[in-house]
């Protein structure tokens, strides 16, 4: 996965958070303080830089810790990470 692939996937996820959580765009937007454009960048993952605060700004409009905002967002990172990992010992064993 490289860096524009990684943003579209935390951007993606965002969204589908937000959506979860039953926020329209205008609704999100007006609750976390957001211009619709900066929104849209962001879930669109065409924002170089999702920071902590905008982490923590998603968690808090939708409803959830920011640790399992972090963990949805991670999780299938962790899992390409098993897959490398498992396949390069896989190698290493022939």
């Amino acid at each position: 996965m490289n860096v524009t692939e990684a943003q579209e996937h935390v951007g993606a996820a965002l969204a589908r958070l937000r959506e979860a959580a039953g926020l329209d765009p205008v609704t999100f937007c007006e609750l976390a303080g957001y211009d619709a454009e900066f929104l849209a960048r962001i879930e669109r993952g065409k924002y170089n830089s999702v920071t902590v605060r905008v982490l923590c700004t998603y968690a808090d409009t939708v409803g959830i810790p920011v640790e399992d905002l972090i963990a949805r967002i991670v999780e299938p990172f962790d899992e390409l990470a098993n897959i490398l990992k498992s396949t390069k010992k896989k190698e290493n064993a022939k």
